[in-house]
């Protein structure tokens, strides 16, 4: 007897390389998302840190700390997101940092699947 599932097979990754003096402070539209997205998995990662103090928020849309609330900058390191979560419309992973002024990059990664059922038999 065969069983009968049903599996998402559209996936992406986006990746986008942020330097902190290069944006503004809060808001900054880093990742678009479309309608129906199932993320799976969002990381920052520290490439260089941060000498002015400052922290990052990670949010989706007007969600300021969605994703990441006050993560500390000042050493590299990868930081996951325990948030699993679907796009109910266009959306927009976002960054803020906490003061005026920055000189860290950093790197955010977001693996999602967008609605693409494919019925598979086993």
């Amino acid at each position: 007897m065969a069983t009968v599932q049903y599996v998402n097979n559209v996936s992406y990754l986006t990746r986008a390389e942020i330097r902190l003096n290069e944006i503004e402070k809060e808001n900054f539209k880093a990742i678009a998302l479309p309608k129906g997205a199932e993320i799976l998995h969002l990381s920052v990662e520290i490439t260089q840190a941060d000498t002015q103090g400052n922290t990052l928020d990670v949010g989706l849309n007007d969600e300021k700390s969605f994703f990441i609330a006050s993560l500390g900058l000042d050493t590299q390191k990868s930081e996951l997101s325990a948030v699993v979560t679907r796009a109910k419309q266009n959306s927009f992973v976002t960054v803020s940092r906490s003061l005026d002024n920055a000189d860290g990059i950093v790197v955010l990664r977001v693996h999602y699947f967008l609605p693409s059922l494919i019925k598979t038999e086993y």
